[in-house]
């Protein structure tokens, strides 16, 4: 069995291992392995003539490797705008196209204006003539 020391908690609420609650200001008694390591400089032991309690063990945090440095790879180019505006036939009326498969991404005809913003969009930015 360990032996017991007196303490009077000199700090806020605290919580022994065993599940009691120490208020501020409280005496109470326990063995040192019942007191958080975290504890111990908010708690006044209060036996006279008896070493100091030590706190309990912390666990150290592993060394951290230094990041390795990596070099940009070299610039890709942009590919070609994906989407294109083209103009139906007749009427000022258009078509938001994909480029790879030439198919309509809208399902009904646009003015020049709507056509472009959406082909703007969806290249994100980027849209030649």
């Amino acid at each position: 069995m360990e032996r017991m020391y007196d303490w009077l908690n000199v700090s806020g609420v605290l919580y022994l291992r065993d599940g009691r609650r120490i208020g501020p200001g409280m005496k109470f008694s326990a063995p040192l392995s019942e007191v958080p390591g975290a504890f111990t400089d908010t708690i006044k032991r209060l036996d006279v003539g008896v070493e100091e309690p030590t706190p309990s063990p912390t666990l150290s945090l592993p060394e951290l490797a230094e990041p390795e440095t990596v070099e940009p790879a070299d610039a890709v180019p942009l590919a070609e705008p994906h989407f294109v505006v083209e103009e139906r036939q007749g009427g000022g009326w258009y078509d938001v196209i994909v480029q790879a498969t030439g198919e309509a991404v809208n399902s009904k005809a646009l003015r020049y204006d709507v056509a472009w913003e959406l082909a703007e969009e969806m290249n994100n930015g980027d849209i030649t003539g």
